[in-house]
Formats: C-alpha cells, structure tokens, sequence
C-alpha cells in the first residue's frame, strides 16, 4: 500500500496539497466531487451519503482528508455542516480503518480555538467552538479521535487558520474585491488582527504530516 489519497482534491487547499505530494514523488489517488478532473487516480464522489468508501480507500497507506464545508456566504442549515464535516469524516475514517489504513490526517480549522482571549495558540490550548462550521470540525475531531484510539491507525489533526492564496474563494478574496472596488467600509480603530496562512504553506504542513515518522504513543 503505497498511495496517498486525498478528499476535496479539486479544492482550494485539496489542489494544492496534490501537487506538493507529487512534488516529493508520493503516488497520489484523487477525489472530489466533480464529475471529471486532470488529476491523478481521479475518482469522483460526493461524500455526503456515500456508501462505498471502503472501495476508495482501499489500497492506500495514507488519506489526507482535505474536503468539507466551509464559505457558504448564504444561509445554510447547522445540519449540512454535521452531515458533511462530522457525519462523512466519521464513516471515512471508519472505512479507512477497516481497509488497513496507516495513517490519516484530517484537516480541522482554528475556528475551534476558544477566541475571546489574545495570543497565539498550541495544541493546549482550551476550545471554544462557536457556530456551526467550527462545532461541527470540533466534534468531527472527537470522532475521529475515538476511532483511532480503537485501532492502530495513526491521526494527525491540521488546524490552520484562515488561508489566502490565489484563486481563494473565501472571506480574504472577498476582502481584497471589496477594496478594489472601493466599498471597504472600515470599522473600529484598526487594532484588530486576523491570522492568516497561504494555502501552499498548509499544503507543505500536510506532505511534512505524512513523510512524519512519529508514531503513536
């Protein structure tokens, strides 16, 4: 078994994570939800509902689980955030272990940090989940975390901020249209701050997460 698979490969941060694993020469298998893509062992799916994840998984050493649901500007139900970040994460992680998966690596947010108190954080640091992207990525760690506890399969949980890079489709390309467009309208005294990743850099995070010969303690 020596694929590494990778979920939302068609993604803003899925695409990247592609090329940087090709890069250092890893053999890579490729999801997403469109119904075709250039990319390698491209097998198209909708996570949501499916039932055949151990067919996709099977075969691979690694899963990178880069795929979830976040930048929805529009109103949208807390349940399609469970359903699509807890509820699939939980039955691809079970799949995963099911088919002798070494490794996973799930990518979560720092949403789930607690934000109402300054400075950066560590992995001691307390949670405080509020809305339902960032819930719903917290109680998808849980199970997961549960899962691996009840087998050998490794777990490694990404947590990066926000990203920016090109082609963004969130908040900061927003950001950036509204200034062009001279509609920026700027509220308080400028002392706020907002962490910020390019989305190459959390790619590089996740090849380092895989090559890791870190085991379980």
């Amino acid at each position: 078994m020596n694929k590494i698979i990778v979920t939302g490969a068609t993604g803003f941060l899925g695409s990247s994570i592609v090329r940087q694993l090709q890069a250092a020469g890893h053999a890579v298998r490729t999801t997403g939800r469109a119904p075709a893509a250039e990319l390698p062992d491209y097998r198209p799916m909708d996570l949501v509902g499916a039932t055949n994840f151990w067919n996709l998984v099977a075969g691979t050493r690694c899963v990178v689980h880069a795929a979830g649901l976040a930048h929805q500007f529009g109103r949208v139900e807390p349940a399609a955030f469970f359903e699509t970040n807890v509820t699939a994460s939980e039955a691809l992680v079970r799949a995963a272990v099911t088919a002798g998966v070494e490794h996973f690596v799930f990518i979560s947010s720092s949403s789930v940090y607690d934000d109402r108190h300054a400075g950066p954080r560590t992995e001691d640091s307390p949670c405080f989940p509020r809305g339902a992207y960032a819930e719903s990525k917290y109680e998808a760690e849980a199970r997961l975390a549960r899962v691996a506890d009840e087998s050998e399969m490794r777990l490694t949980i990404l947590r990066p901020a926000t990203l920016y890079g090109a082609d963004d489709p969130g908040n900061v390309a927003r950001l950036m249209r509204a200034i062009d467009r001279r509609r920026f309208v700027w509220i308080g005294g400028g002392e706020n701050l907002k962490s910020l990743i390019h989305r190459n850099d959390v790619a590089r995070a996740v090849v380092m997460a895989v090559v890791s010969k870190v085991r379980r303690a």
